[in-house]
């Protein structure tokens, strides 16, 4: 069984943790195949990866090690929807993150930089 997001987030903060991690990961597979809301386009195709998956949103600790994983979502959703679509991840994170605590992202997160330290192009 996964850990809750707050107990996950809880353990972080207790285990000194200055930052977490969130990123998403597609997980393969051959046997999802349903049509989506574009014509002609599977709901479970990433297009990114050039196959089909579920997006997993994932909190990890400074050095990796996974703290919690999200239900899975269609493999054609960004990791920004993919996040938005969790009841409570971006809530809890908020909650999460203060002056000495802050989660850190990818360029997939663009639309949530008020909330997220995702990097930028110089």
């Amino acid at each position: 069984r996964r850990p809750g997001l707050s107990g996950a987030l809880l353990a972080a903060r207790a285990a000194g943790h200055t930052h977490v991690i969130l990123d998403g990961t597609l997980i393969e597979t051959d046997r999802i195949h349903t049509r989506g809301p574009t014509p002609g386009v599977d709901l479970w195709w990433s297009g990114k990866h050039a196959r089909h998956g579920g997006n997993l949103q994932v909190v990890s600790s400074p050095d990796d090690w996974p703290l919690w994983t999200s239900n899975v979502r269609p493999g054609r959703e960004h990791d920004t929807t993919a996040a938005r679509a969790d009841p409570d991840l971006l809530d809890l994170l908020s909650q999460w993150i203060d002056e000495d605590h802050k989660a850190l992202t990818d360029l997939g997160y663009e639309g949530e930089k008020d909330l997220l330290l995702v990097p930028f192009k110089t």
